[in-house]
């Protein structure tokens, strides 16, 4: 395993877990209150959660390119701008704390893939 496998799996696994899953599981009744929004309004965040499931399903195609000896830079870049993009608009949101945390994460997600273009044989490197 590499340290690239790594951050694609924190990727996945926290997202969809935070926001895939929840966004899809939980009854609209429950999830829209929580959220601050109306029923109606829970389609557009449905969506959302879908175009992310999207996204994981690309994260996750990059595991088979190290398998083939090249480095993912299409995923790479893809995360790089999806994870830098939400770092950025969370930053700035002052209506929830806990926003930051998701901040943070998006954050450190970005910087790690960053680092994974400059330097692709350190995170193919095995661990």
């Amino acid at each position: 395993m590499q340290l690239f496998d790594l951050i694609l799996a924190a990727k996945i696994l926290v997202t969809a877990l935070a926001v895939v899953i929840p966004l899809f599981v939980v009854p609209v009744r429950v999830s829209a209150p929580l959220l601050g929004l109306e029923e109606t309004q829970m389609r557009y965040m449905r969506l959302y959660a879908l175009a992310v499931g999207a996204l994981l399903i690309g994260y996750a195609s990059g595991f088979s390119w190290w398998r083939d000896g090249g480095f993912p830079y299409g995923i790479a870049i893809m995360g790089l701008v999806s994870n830098g993009g939400a770092a950025v608009l969370l930053a700035y949101d002052k209506h929830v704390p806990l926003v930051r945390i998701g901040a943070a994460f998006f954050g450190l997600i970005a910087v790690a893939l960053a680092a994974s273009l400059f330097a692709p044989d350190w995170a193919m490197k095995p661990l």
